[in-house]
């Protein structure tokens, strides 16, 4: 955490239980490579970044061959030559949501029991009117990437047609393609294609004898046929995949940044009632992904504001690594 993190939020279990929340739901996509900082001489990462400014990653998607044995040049290194870098410009504002509390939410955020109606009540507030537009938001960022432009292949499906064949059929799509690193891999589908994905595979459970009780249509589940997580989405599937997409970790790539900007660093309000009472960046120790938050205590009144921002931008990486879904 930065130098200037101080208050209680900076420790608070409700906060890392929202994260915990947030990194469920958005598996998928944080299951992307990800640039989440710059490193340092000290092995310290610098999350920090005003928004606007760029980001350049290296692309080490080229090939090398093998060392050449012969008589008369021996072990013949071969240059190692990287693809061209990435840059990614961040976007000029962060994502950002706030929220009130009542002195009773603020308690319970900074220090209060992890159990209990009222924690469960405040948990659901934050992750309604502030997580859940976040969230939604970085899918749709993501599923914009998707486009024949950027990734050419697909497998067609019409409707009432995607079974479990459909989905070996592409995991050997993907398996074939030079693809940097297959793992995480994942299959996101529109709620059609994976009501009829479900079905397919109770109807083999029930002639096998095997268990139809396995809760398939929650989302998110271990496929029994291939090494695909399938998901669904409520969220508009891209016209170019009508139907969904599958895709392996270096897909896409996800840069993520906490602002570094004066109006996220304290500056008091102009009545100078509104003073800082917490500041702190929560990272997610699975990910690396983090958030800027902050609460805000109007003394004159006692009302408090919880603040969170981050800044997101996804960017294309290997195009082999997505097989698009596509209805004709």
């Amino acid at each position: 955490m930065p130098d200037n993190d101080f208050g209680a939020l900076a420790n608070s279990t409700l906060i890392h239980d929202l994260m915990d929340d947030f990194t469920q739901d958005l598996d998928p996509i944080l299951s992307l490579a990800m640039d989440i900082g710059d490193t340092q001489s000290d092995a310290g990462i610098v999350r920090t970044l005003r928004p606007g400014q760029s980001v350049t990653i290296t692309n080490y998607f080229g090939e090398v061959d093998p060392y050449d044995v012969n008589a008369a040049g021996g072990y013949v290194a071969q240059p190692y030559e990287v693809g061209a870098p990435v840059v990614v410009t961040c976007p000029s504002d962060p994502w950002a949501r706030s929220v009130k509390l009542t002195a009773a939410e603020w308690r319970l955020l900074t220090g209060g029991p992890r159990t209990g109606a009222a924690y469960d009540a405040l948990r659901r507030k934050i992750n309604l009117e502030m997580m859940y537009s976040i969230k939604k938001k970085m899918v749709a960022d993501f599923i914009a990437l998707i486009t024949a432009a950027n990734y050419p292949d697909h497998t067609v499906s019409g409707v009432g047609t995607f079974a479990r064949s459909t989905e070996i059929d592409i995991e050997t799509e993907l398996f074939k393609r030079n693809i940097k690193d297959r793992s995480n891999a994942k299959l996101i589908l529109n709620p059609t294609a994976y009501g009829e994905w479900a079905k397919d595979h109770v109807a083999i459970n029930t002639n096998v004898g095997g268990s139809s009780a396995q809760p398939l249509l929650s989302g998110g589940q271990q496929s029994q046929v291939t090494s695909f997580q399938v998901s669904r989405s409520n969220v508009s599937m891209p016209t170019d995949a009508a139907r969904g997409f599958a895709y392996t970790k270096t897909a896409a790539l996800l840069i993520n940044r906490i602002p570094d900007e004066p109006g996220l660093d304290g500056v008091p309000s102009a009545n100078g009632s509104d003073q800082f009472n917490s500041l702190a960046t929560v990272i997610d120790p699975g990910t690396g992904f983090a958030f800027l938050m902050r609460t805000w205590k109007n003394w004159a009144t006692g009302a408090v504001q919880l603040d969170i921002a981050t800044i997101w931008k996804f960017a294309k990486l290997q195009a082999e690594a997505i097989e698009r879904i596509t209805a004709a």
